[in-house]
């Protein structure tokens, strides 16, 4: 039941010619008349944007279709009413290794007239997905796992995935049910075999013979619930590199290494049994990864794993027993990744890391750090990229100011703690890119942040009831966040091609991925419900859809850096919450959509959040609400034309991958002079009047929603102010000393503009 399904790849899955590839079926809920929504995708609701010319829209239905740039622009006339099709069928096939991961996106689109009347409930969707069509660079039997995440859109609306399944499919059909291995022979006959997989199978033991495959290189047993112990042979496989025991729940021990192993690089003990690890590990003289979390059972680290001088990697999150860490820990100067969260109940101080001078992610997160039980030489952590406070009982007095002299920290996470208020020490990390501040209720403000940020999360904050005010300390900091991004992309050019290419600026690696993952351009920001949407934002509509109308001359404007975007949602009744078991689901799924609408339309970008905060299990998105800052810098240079009008943002989210319905979206134009969102103040302009219906023309479509009728004109000019304006700070001394200079030859242009007007009625 549910929209997604997740399968254990078998070993050498890639290379088994006999595999074909997967076949997938998703079945949908029929929609009840209250979900269902009739409109329309096109234009023609003049309600949904600020005005609407007929006119306008009859030219736009007779286009040639020669004018589009592209193959994803598609042509609007009378034979297609919808700018998007129906029915929209769409599936996330995404790949798992023991590090990383990757995705494809295959979808389905129908015009069928049926889908305008809940026709698509009564189908199922079946995806024949073969293996040659896997991107080269991923050919590896490494992928181990394939989750397939299925979202089905009617009518633009999201529906409910009613259930779904996945299948592998081999050449011959009698391959489907492969019998269990159970036992091992006790001898071999492959003396050069450099791989064994044996995941997921039965076996119980592993005979001491393992060590006749004397080149062996990669070991797997992940999945064997029934695996007890290894043998002490399997220390005498000298090239032995991996030995993966991933979830082998009833592994006891590890046995001792009496042997030359100095080629191993990679000991996956997660999810054992394990209750310690014997002294002689330290033998494992180039072992670089060594991964013991969720080990249960393990009660103490032996000092000696100090002496692992290759490794980079040590994972002890999740042990609940072990309530000490070694105190020399601070000797292993290649240490790259640190995760001891959620251990058992240590006492402060915590050991001193100040000898980890190659450390850059540190996970601390669930530890109960009292007051200064984190040691002052943590500043000398300067490699420091991530570092996870989440839930550690932290309070004002107990956030070490050195924290804020970790000159290279790119993320930094303190949700879940007892902190009124971020130390003002955080505008010194020049390079922090991520905050994670959720659901620290007793926060009641926000100092200035450093420009660098990129990605922000303070939603379930509820005492930060400043937020509502637009001229609040966080508004200014996160313009200041804004600009600053649009600066660093035109100053590196290569960076505006990652943009392009969809990189993401504040991701180190893949295994530091805080709670709460942004995947897009400009700023990402999660924000309380009671916040709401700020009044500085003009173009507000209940619904997931808001669409606003471009200056003519938008992507020449300079002044013009972007959109700001918001989405609210409607809380869920708890009966409707299905609650995933799946760990890599996210709990709550936001998206966000742009599409340009001209002569044609065009897809734009595509923007989302992810986030598996627990309080989504319960609800917890219809306590906030997304904001977003998109910069006109990532816009493809195709899109920069007249011809690109209308900008749309269509919003949806997903709770445990339920769809949840948008209760109310925004959007503002954001420029330059943005201090004061809703103050006019005068364009420039050349005194010319040779230029003038160039001047006239340029004047009306700096904002289209300013057109003023003659008579509107003539009693505006006995006014301050210009009746066509942009949003920028009028406060502002040169804007005013401009304004009384240039006064009378505004008044002057607008009587003539006014006597053309005139002249041409009659």
């Amino acid at each position: 039941m549910g929209n997604h399904v997740t399968i254990d790849l078998p070993q050498d899955w890639f290379e088994d010619k006999d595999f074909l590839g997967f076949a997938l079926c998703s079945a949908y809920v029929p929609l009840d008349d209250e979900s269902k929504d009739d409109f329309e995708h096109g234009f023609e609701d003049k309600s949904e944007i600020q005005s609407e010319n007929e006119s306008d829209h009859d030219e736009w239905a007779h286009k040639s279709e020669d004018e589009s740039e592209n193959g994803s622009a598609y042509k609007f006339d009378n034979k297609s009413k919808y700018e998007y099709s129906p029915c929209s069928l769409e599936c996330d096939l995404t790949f798992h290794g023991d590090q990383s991961k990757f995705s494809i996106y295959p979808s389905l689109s129908s015009w069928c007239e049926c889908c305008e009347n809940d026709g698509a409930s009564g189908q199922t969707w079946v995806l024949y997905y073969p293996k040659f069509a896997i991107e080269k660079k991923y050919h590896s039997n490494t992928w181990g796992r394939l989750k397939a995440s299925f979202h089905g859109y009617f009518n633009g609306m999201p529906v409910k995935v009613e259930k779904c399944g996945m299948q592998l499919i081999y050449a011959k059909n009698d391959e489907y049910n492969r019998p269990t291995l159970t036992t091992m022979p006790d001898t071999w006959n492959m003396e050069c075999l450099q791989k064994l997989y044996l995941d997921g199978t039965a076996i119980k033991e592993i005979p001491s013979s393992i060590d006749s495959l004397s080149i062996l290189v990669e070991f797997y047993t992940r999945n064997c619930k029934n695996l007890e112990s290894l043998p002490r042979s399997i220390c005498r496989l000298k090239y032995l590199q991996v030995l993966c025991c991933t979830n082998c729940s009833k592994l006891g021990s590890f046995p001792e290494v009496m042997e030359n192993m100095n080629n191993l690089r990679e000991l996956h003990l997660h999810g054992t049994a394990i209750q310690d690890l014997p002294s002689s590990i330290e033998n494992l003289k180039g072992l670089e990864f060594l991964d013991l979390a969720s080990c249960k059972k393990l009660v103490t680290l032996p000092t000696h794993i100090c002496n692992l001088k290759s490794l980079k990697t040590l994972h002890v999150y999740g042990c609940s027993k072990l309530n000490k860490l070694p105190k020399s820990l601070g000797s292993l100067q290649c240490l790259e990744h640190l995760d001891a969260g959620c251990l058992g109940s240590i006492a402060p101080p915590l050991p001193s890391f100040s000898g980890l001078c190659s450390l850059r992610i540190l996970h601390l997160n669930g530890l109960n750090l009292m007051q200064w039980s984190i040691q002052d030489d943590i500043c000398r952590l300067y490699s420091l990229e991530v570092l996870d406070l989440t839930n550690c009982n932290l309070i004002d007095d107990g956030t070490a100011d050195e924290i804020f002299h970790l000159s290279s920290l790119q993320v930094l996470l303190l949700s879940r703690n007892h902190i009124s208020k971020i130390p003002a020490g955080i505008s010194q990390l020049s390079k922090l890119q991520v905050l994670g501040f959720s659901h620290c209720e007793m926060a009641v403000e926000i100092p200035e942040l450093p420009s660098s940020l990129r990605s922000i999360d303070v939603h379930a904050c509820t005492g930060l009831i400043t937020l509502s005010n637009p001229s609040s300390l966080f508004w200014a900091s996160l313009f200041k966040c804004f600009k600053s991004a649009i600066q660093a992309w035109n100053l590196h050019a290569t960076f505006v091609q990652d943009l392009e290419c969809g990189n993401h600026c504040y991701d180190p690696s893949p295994e530091a991925w805080p709670d709460f993952c942004y995947f897009g351009q400009g700023i990402s920001i999660l924000i309380p419900r009671s916040s709401g949407i700020p009044e500085w934002i003009r173009h507000q509509k209940n619904g997931s859809r808001v669409t606003t109308e471009l200056p003519r001359y938008w992507y020449k404007n300079k002044d013009l850096l972007g959109f700001a975007l918001f989405s609210v949602h409607i809380p869920l009744d708890n009966e409707s919450v299905d609650i995933s078991e799946d760990e890599d689901l996210p709990c709550c799924s936001l998206k966000c959509e742009l599409t340009f609408r001209g002569d044609q339309f065009a897809f734009l970008d595509d923007l989302s959040l992810d986030s598996w905060c627990e309080c989504y299990k319960n609800d917890g998105a219809s306590g906030q609400v997304w904001v977003l800052y998109y910069p006109k810098v990532a816009i493809k240079e195709k899109y920069h034309s007249n011809k690109w009008r209308r900008l749309k943002a269509s919003f949806h989210c997903y709770l445990n991958g339920t769809p949840v319905k948008v209760e109310k979206c925004g959007m503002q134009l954001i420029y330059v002079d943005n201090d004061v969102y809703s103050r006019p103040t005068k364009i420039q302009h050349s005194d010319s009047q040779e230029n003038l219906g160039d001047q006239r023309s340029t004047v009306e479509d700096v904002n289209v929603n300013d057109r003023r009728s003659c008579d509107d004109a003539q009693n505006t000019t006995q006014k301050t102010h210009l009746p066509i304006m942009q949003y920028t700070n009028g406060n502002d001394p040169d804007v005013q000393d401009d304004e009384q200079n240039h006064m009378s030859r505004w008044l002057n242009l607008l009587f003539n503009i006014i006597e053309c007007i005139c002249c041409g009625r009659q």
